[in-house]
């Protein structure tokens, strides 16, 4: 998988043109768009409003996944359910690995998954040729 043009760092950290956006607690998930017939995916997260997010976090983040060759989807915890769809961690693991409950700092080989998990523990796993992003201030 090609991360084009970002970097995932310390299980919760986007690194786009050098700064870093806290996914854990800047941005929030808004919506998981799974394209099977033209094999693209799209994760949207969004600024949350809290008092303690740098005003340049940006507004909305969008990562666009071409060629997805795998999409797996965990349920979580209804007794965890968060008000906010708030991500834990996000990281990569091996496609061989179906837990969906630990990652792997960085990408390290071609055919590793990208990871996401939420605060209530659903989660859910991507394979892509690439990944792009897309940042609107």
């Amino acid at each position: 998988m090609d991360c084009d043009g970002f970097e995932i760092r310390s299980g919760y950290i986007l690194a786009y043109s050098g700064q870093e956006f806290d996914l854990h607690n800047d941005l929030d998930v808004i919506g998981i768009a799974h394209e099977p017939s033209t094999a693209t995916l799209s994760v949207t997260l969004r600024r949350r409003d809290g008092a303690w997010v740098a005003r340049t976090v940006p507004h909305e983040i969008v990562l666009r996944f071409e060629q997805v060759s795998r999409f797996l989807r965990r349920a979580g915890n209804p007794e965890l359910a968060a008000d906010q769809p708030t991500i834990r961690f996000i990281g990569f693991l091996y496609p061989n690995d179906e837990t969906m409950d630990g990652f792997l700092d960085e990408l390290t080989d071609p055919s590793q998954n990208l990871i996401v998990q939420m605060e209530d523990e659903s989660a859910f796993k991507v394979h892509a040729a690439r990944v792009a992003i897309e940042v609107h201030a």
